[in-house]
Formats: C-alpha cells, structure tokens, sequence
C-alpha cells in the first residue's frame, strides 16, 4: 500500500482548490466543468477525483475555506489592542477583496448558489455566522476596553457592518465605475460615529 505524504496531498488540493476558484469566478459554478478545473490545475481527471468525488464536493470545500479565512482573519484583528484599529482594518480588507474581480464574483456566485442548494446554504450561513460572532466580538471588547461608547449595541453594528460588506460587494459587481477603496474615508467616519455614539472623531 502505497504511503500518503500528508503535507503533498495538502498541498496538491489546494492547487487544485486555488485553479477552480478562479473557473468558478470567471464562469460560475455550474458553466466551469470538471475538464475546465483539471486543465487550469494542470492534472489529469483522475487525478482530481482522487481529492474531489465530484465538482459538487469541490464546490463545497471552497465555500467551507471561505469560513476559515474569516476565522483566521477575525481571530487576528482580535489580538489588536483598540477595536476601531481592528474595524478599520477589516474594512480596508473588505475594500480590496471587493475590488478584487475574481474575489467578488466568487463570492457573488457562494451567494447566487446559497438560494438554489441547500448544503451551499448551510455553510454560507454557518460562515456568516462565524462573521457577525467575531464583529460582535471585536465590538464588544472594545466597549469593555473603553474604546466604543457603552451605549453601542454590538450586535445592532454587526448587523450593519455585513449589510455594507454585501452592499460594497453587490454594487462592485455591477457598476464598473464604482470604486471600493474610495468608500473608505467615509465609511470609516460614519464606523467612528457609531462606536463613539455619534460624535465624529478628527
């Protein structure tokens, strides 16, 4: 029996992961087909099933990684000492994902998907979840900090923070003319407004 190298088999299905995100940006999930993912991967189709049954699993494990990043990314902005620093990083990152053109169409498509397959639906909502804990997180440790006003509803400002991440990546998607990054300033003001109970910080 032939020994698995755990590292390479890690590594080999991330290749293939990093080659069929960028088909299912550019063509969708379901016009990217299995011979479009081995060919930009650069591997036979066995190859692929030996890692993904199916495009269906494929598909899932990316949206499941998309999970993982948000964790990884909150639990890091989590270790910076003032919340507004954190949020405000985050909101930069949020700008350069959503400028990113295969960033954003691949996750327009996890959210086009989410309404047509169940088991799409249930990771995206077990990600957004994994989102609005770790702002709700950030916020209120800000609040017991004394860096966000006692009077902000921590789980009121998540809500309104992933309303604009989708908002930023939806008008992103269609409107060419629309720049992300230069929503910034504003977004960042109207952020210090709100965790400072209205008043504008200079």
């Amino acid at each position: 029996m032939r020994t698995v190298n755990p590292a390479l088999h890690a590594s080999r299905r991330a290749a293939i992961m990093v080659a069929a995100r960028k088909c299912f940006a550019r063509n969708g999930f379901h016009q990217s087909s299995i011979a479009d993912i081995r060919t930009a991967a650069g591997i036979s189709s066995g190859t692929l099933f030996h890692y993904f049954p199916n495009k269906q699993a494929l598909v899932l494990a990316i949206v499941a990684s998309e999970g993982e990043q948000v964790a990884l990314c909150l639990s890091q902005l989590a270790e910076i000492a003032d919340c507004r620093d954190a949020l405000n990083l985050l909101l930069q990152l949020i700008a350069e994902l959503a400028a990113d053109g295969d960033a954003n169409a691949l996750a327009i498509e996890i959210a086009a998907e989410s309404r047509r397959d169940p088991d799409v639906r249930a990771l995206a909502a077990d990600n957004d979840t994994v989102l609005r804990e770790g702002l709700e997180g950030l916020i209120r440790a800000g609040i017991a900090r004394g860096q966000v006003s006692n009077t902000v509803d921590a789980a009121l400002v998540a809500q309104w923070l992933m309303s604009w991440i989708d908002g930023v990546f939806s008008r992103a998607s269609v409107d060419l003319a629309f720049k992300p990054m230069d929503q910034l300033p504003l977004m960042r003001q109207l952020l210090d407004m709100v965790l400072t109970g209205g008043r504008v910080l200079s």
